[in-house]
C-alpha cells in the first residue's frame, strides 16, 4: 500500500487529495444553563475553555457538559462533608430489642464513589481524558488548500538560513546621470 500523499506532493503532481477531512459538526459554545449552583459553573467554564482550546467544543455538548459539572459539584460537596470520617457510629436495635452502637461505613463514601465513576465515564465521552483527548476529532480546521505551498513546504521542511544574505539586491537608478 502506497503512504498517503500531502498537500505539498497533490500541488506539485495537479492532484486533488480525496480524503474528506471536515467534520460534521459545526465549533460553537454552548448556553450556559440557568439551574446550575456556583460551583458548577465554575466546572463548566473550566472545561468550555479546555474544549474551546482543543477545538471540540459544539453547542450540543450543553447536556453532557452540565451533567458533569453537576455532578462535579455533587462530588465536591460530599467529599467537603465526608471529610476524614470514613466511619460512622450508629444506633441499632438488635434481635434482643436492645440498642446497639455500632461503627459502620460512611453512606457519604458510596455517593462519592457513584460521583467519581460517572465523573470519568463522563469525562472520557468529552474527551477530557489523556486517552480521549487524542481520539477527539476537532471542529475548526483552518482550510489552506487553496493557499499554494510555500518552497519550504515544497521541501520537505522549514530550514532557516542563517547568516548575511547571498543577493543583495541594489535600488534602481533614479536618473540617467547615476550610472
Amino acid at each position: 500500500m502506497m503512504p498517503r500523499k500531502n498537500d505539498a506532493q497533490h500541488f506539485l503532481e495537479g492532484t486533488k487529495s480525496r480524503v474528506k477531512d471536515t467534520p460534521g459538526f459545526q465549533a460553537g459554545r454552548p448556553k450556559f444553563p440557568k439551574h446550575l449552583c456556583k460551583a458548577a459553573r465554575a466546572e463548566m467554564k473550566r472545561c468550555i475553555a479546555l474544549l474551546e482550546a482543543r477545538g471540540t467544543l459544539t453547542p450540543g455538548d450543553v447536556t453532557v457538559l452540565s451533567v458533569y459539572a453537576e455532578i462535579f459539584s455533587r462530588w465536591v460537596a460530599a467529599k467537603q462533608q465526608l471529610g476524614e470520617d470514613l466511619m460512622v457510629m450508629t444506633t441499632i436495635i438488635n434481635p434482643h430489642g436492645k440498642e446497639v452502637v455500632v461503627q459502620r461505613v460512611n453512606p457519604l463514601l458510596k455517593i462519592t464513589e457513584q460521583c467519581e465513576a460517572k465523573l470519568i465515564t463522563l469525562a472520557a465521552k468529552l474527551g477530557l481524558t489523556p486517552v480521549d483527548r487524542a481520539r477527539s476529532k476537532q471542529t475548526s480546521i483552518v482550510d489552506d488548500k487553496d493557499k499554494p505551498p510555500t518552497l519550504d513546504e515544497l521541501m520537505g521542511g522549514s530550514k532557516v538560513l542563517e547568516g548575511p544574505a547571498l543577493y543583495v539586491p541594489t535600488p534602481p537608478p533614479t536618473s540617467l546621470d547615476e550610472e
